[in-house]
């Protein structure tokens, strides 16, 4: 399914080659057993599990893992579809140590039953508190790519009317809390029975974002790298404008000769003003 709505072609693996059961508790303690009931429940979900816990997971999804240059969560049902696959163990320590920029889709509208009344933050919130479970307090998601807001259609009041609803996007909240967030319209053009996303749309977006966090990546090695790390980079990219600015610069023992070159490798990079300014400031 993946494959197909990122217009890209490879192999699908499971997370899991084990014979497990997906269980839901729901906010007033009840459980529930099996995908089919969660996806039946009317009520908000608290958290999720398997049956047996703590699943191996299948080596040849690790290696892909490890091998991956970008790494995509979504879209698709929350808690029965996307999280499942962070209830492995294995599966989450290999996303921890995979140095690959990791990508958050979310969904169009909420799903009945799983999402109602959830928008991207608190779908994004979700994922973090199930993988607090497993005692990993690392945000792993840190790019968010959304859909813009909907122009009012026949085909969007038709959803409403089935208790679905556009899945709203609180850009400025996501970004002061850390987030680099891209919304885009996302969703096909055409008419069709099912609000879906266009492939070649997300394909495009997912590509631009990855785009710009590669070059997050170039600047931090550019300016870390030629110096042994004589100097902690912090970088925000969250920024409206997408572009990276350090937000701050601790210095270890640089000596004068040590700076003067810094400077010059900023020069020759060409990075602006702005991110020469703040940094030369911190290295005084």
């Amino acid at each position: 399914a993946s494959s197909k709505v990122l217009a890209v072609q490879g192999q699908v693996l499971p997370a899991t080659n084990i014979d497990v059961m997906l269980w839901a508790e729901l906010e007033d303690g009840e459980k529930i057993f099996g995908e089919s009931k969660i996806s039946e429940s009317k009520k908000l979900i608290s958290r999720i599990g398997y049956l047996p816990e703590n699943p191996s997971a299948l080596p040849s999804a690790l290696e892909s893992i490890k091998e991956a240059d970008l790494i995509v969560l979504g879209p698709g049902s929350l808690y029965t579809s996307l999280l499942p696959n962070l209830l492995v163990p294995e599966i989450v320590d290999a996303l921890l140590k995979s140095n690959a920029p990791k990508i958050y889709i979310s969904n169009l509208i909420t799903q009945p039953g799983e999402t109602d009344g959830l928008d991207v933050y608190q779908h994004i919130k979700a994922i973090e508190k199930q993988l607090l479970n497993f005692g990993v307090k690392t945000r792993i998601f840190n790019a968010i790519l959304s859909q813009v807001k909907f122009e009012k259609s026949p085909l969007v009041d038709y959803y409403q009317s089935r208790g679905a609803v556009p899945v709203f996007c609180n850009k400025e909240k996501l970004i002061s809390e850390g987030y680099y967030v891209l919304q885009a319209p996302l969703y096909s053009r055409k008419i069709t029975p099912t609000l879906r996303h266009d492939p070649r749309r997300l394909a495009r977006a997912v590509m631009f974002i990855n785009k710009k966090l590669k070059k997050f990546l170039q600047i931090i090695l550019l300016i870390i790298l030629p110096f042994k790390a004589y100097a902690l980079i912090e970088v925000d990219i969250t920024r409206g404008n997408l572009d990276p600015l350090p937000i701050a610069v601790s210095p270890l023992s640089i000596d004068e000769s040590s700076k003067k070159n810094f400077k010059k490798i900023l020069d020759k990079e060409n990075i602006g003003a702005e991110i020469s300014s703040i940094i030369e400031n911190n290295l005084k």
